[in-house]
């Protein structure tokens, strides 16, 4: 009886592990990369061939405006990964900008998954740090929620190039009446309180300071005066008066001791630098190829 409860119970062990390795998720499974056919790699299925040509005819403007690259990609899924993940391996396949300048972007949106990134090259960090690459990804959540992926597709490549070139661009799609992005929308009720509070936080160093530089105005203009004069008085009296230190009435008290305990201090301090080397790769495909731009894993990712 004992061999056979444990036959079975070997049985149900092997049984539970087969069923466990079937279904277990595919997130460890190799990711593959789409082909990369042109400005727009629409895997996804999400737009007409009239609204793929409305972006790559914006992608193009941006390109003669910059002199970078930028593709926008719709994904069916992630396949289990994250979408930062991704967008590092979109980056690495496609190399999409400059070699030696890495001037280039991409665009990620997984409409099932309701996910999007803009992944962007290390030569495009400067201008598109990851603050300014969260306000594209926000701003694009009102075309997204209106089902119109093309148009937020469009203004994001115009965000991104009137970053790049600091000048504004004459958008050539409307934000849906259904919201504004967020760089055009007023600020609500508890931004504006948010701000107030951070404004007057920040300000409390420079109060400070003003309050300061009142306070040694006071001490020399008026007290100082009458210490010298109320001295006079007491020296011809044949007194003294105790001595007066205007730098412990400024709070600079640790100054005079450090001077008089004859104080100095010595140290050194060493940097190292960090330098980043790429090797060049080439991608190619039969319309469209990346020259060479490496990515870093700069960006902002977001859902709508």
């Amino acid at each position: 009886m004992k061999l056979a409860s444990t036959v079975s119970s070997l049985l149900h062990v092997a049984l539970f592990a087969v069923i466990a390795l079937l279904s277990a998720p595919t997130a460890n499974a190799e990711f593959q990369v789409p082909p990369l056919t042109g400005r727009v790699v629409d895997a996804g299925k999400v737009f007409t061939e009239e609204e793929s040509a409305q972006i790559e005819a914006a992608i193009l403007r941006l390109e003669s405006a910059t002199g970078g690259q930028m593709v926008v990609a719709t994904l069916p899924s992630l396949e289990g990964l994250s979408i930062e993940d991704v967008g590092i391996r979109l980056g690495d396949a496609w190399k999409i900008g400059n070699k030696g300048k890495d001037d280039g972007a991409i665009l990620i949106i997984v409409v099932p998954e309701r996910k999007m990134r803009l992944e962007v090259g290390l030569g495009w960090e400067g201008p598109i740090n990851d603050a300014r690459a969260g306000d594209v990804i926000r701003g694009l959540a009102p075309f997204f929620r209106a089902n119109k992926y093309a148009d937020g597709a469009v203004w994001a490549v115009e965000s991104v190039q009137q970053y790049v070139t600091g000048k504004e661009v004459e958008r050539t799609v409307a934000v849906p009446a259904s919201g504004n992005s967020d760089t055009d929308q007023p600020e609500s009720k508890s931004e504006s309180l948010l701000y107030t509070i951070l404004g007057v936080f920040c300000s409390l160093p420079l109060f400070a300071l003003l309050f300061w530089c009142l306070w040694a105005i006071f001490v020399y203009a008026v007290i100082m005066p009458i210490w010298l004069f109320l001295y006079l008085i007491f020296a011809l009296c044949g007194k003294e008066l105790p001595v007066f230190d205007p730098s412990a009435l400024l709070g600079l008290g640790f100054l005079a001791d450090w001077a008089d305990s004859g104080g100095s201090s010595s140290g050194s301090s060493s940097s190292g630098g960090s330098s980043y080397s790429s090797s060049s790769h080439s991608s190619s495909s039969s319309h469209y190829s990346g020259g060479g731009g490496h990515y870093g894993g700069g960006g902002a990712s977001g859902g709508w």
